[in-house]
């Protein structure tokens, strides 16, 4: 099933029902915001909901990050300056600060209120691909297009640890749940696991025949998924490493793939400009989410499971849902 493709007028936001495998053919778009300043420019796009699902931050081919207020569809606050293009966001668990990175090679952290600068991280080898927070807080991940992914502590802002293994470009990195691990996705054609306190590559996840562009931890922490170019989904064992599943359905290269909060849903995004929503237990594709002119990037579920939100390279961000009222 395709999802209607016309924002909602007016989208009540507080009566939306959470999106699970048994209402997933029904979502729609309620939605859409406009990237600021956006550029002819090829980037990759991150895109976070507040820890409080109040807020949503992008960076896509954009001097500027806005903030959007999700209840009144708002811009509240732009992160931004020195003129350079900004591609991933990640906001800190407590939700005051917002990371990013971007063209000038470097991790800006900013406080979330008032966008004032609190640091920025130098020193990163090579252009970036993903920034992350450590679930306490106190640590990021950020991962490099050439070929490591570092660990830094926030406080400080130094250095920790250098996770050096895939032998090409990291595309994707996440910490586990409770933060031990680290798993990243390569342009080697796989994902691998690492300690995060020692660096100690623990796993490899095989199963892809093309670059990993996307991995992440079921709520859990049972699980990993990737997303490869292979336009396949992948789903391992988080313990063992063994293949699980494989998601089959996109038409072309998969960019991003996540997990709803309780984990039983994926909602992937591709190349062919459209987000699939898969039902994690059985492998099912539950319903084509389809609107964007252009590569959908990533997507991220809202704590509350009731809204997918999804940047594309056509300069806009999709909010998808489904109305309490929706027939």
């Amino acid at each position: 099933m395709i999802a209607s493709t016309t924002p909602t007028a007016q989208p009540d936001f507080s009566g939306l029902k959470p999106i699970t495998p048994e209402n997933a053919a029904e979502v729609m778009l309620l939605r859409e915001f406009v990237l600021p300043d956006f550029l002819d420019f090829h980037e990759t796009c991150g895109i976070a909901f507040s820890p409080d699902g109040e807020h949503l931050a992008a960076a896509c081919r954009s001097t500027m990050i806005p903030l959007w207020d999700v209840a009144t569809g708002q811009i509240v606050q732009t992160f931004g300056g020195g003129g350079y293009i900004w591609s991933n966001v990640s906001f800190s668990p407590d939700g005051g600060i917002l990371a990013a990175s971007g063209q000038d090679r470097a991790i800006t952290l900013w406080d979330v209120t008032n966008a004032e600068l609190l640091d920025r991280l130098d020193g990163v080898p090579g252009y970036m691909s993903e920034v992350i927070f450590s679930p306490d807080g106190q640590m990021l991940a950020s991962g490099s297009f050439l070929g490591s992914a570092l660990l830094w502590d926030v406080p400080t802002g130094e250095t920790l640890l250098e996770y050096a293994g895939h032998g090409s470009r990291v595309n994707s990195i996440n910490f586990s749940p409770d933060g031990t691990l680290l798993v990243t996705g390569g342009g080697d054609n796989e994902a691998r696991v690492w300690e995060a306190s020692t660096g100690e590559e623990i796993l490899v996840l095989d199963g892809a025949t093309y670059f990993v562009e996307d991995v992440e931890f079921s709520p859990g922490g049972h699980h990993i998924v990737g997303a490869s170019d292979d336009a396949n989904i992948y789903l391992w064992d988080a313990t063992s490493g063994e293949l699980l599943r494989t998601f089959r359905g996109h038409s072309g290269p998969v960019n991003g793939v996540t997990f709803g909060p309780d984990g039983r849903l994926l909602v992937s995004t591709s190349n062919d400009r459209t987000l699939r929503l898969w039902d994690v237990g059985s492998g099912e594709d539950l319903t084509r989410l389809t609107g964007h002119e252009d590569l959908v990037i990533r997507s991220d579920f809202n704590p509350e499971g009731t809204l997918i939100a999804s940047v594309s390279w056509d300069g806009t961000v999709k909010l998808w849902g489904l109305p309490e009222n929706a027939e």
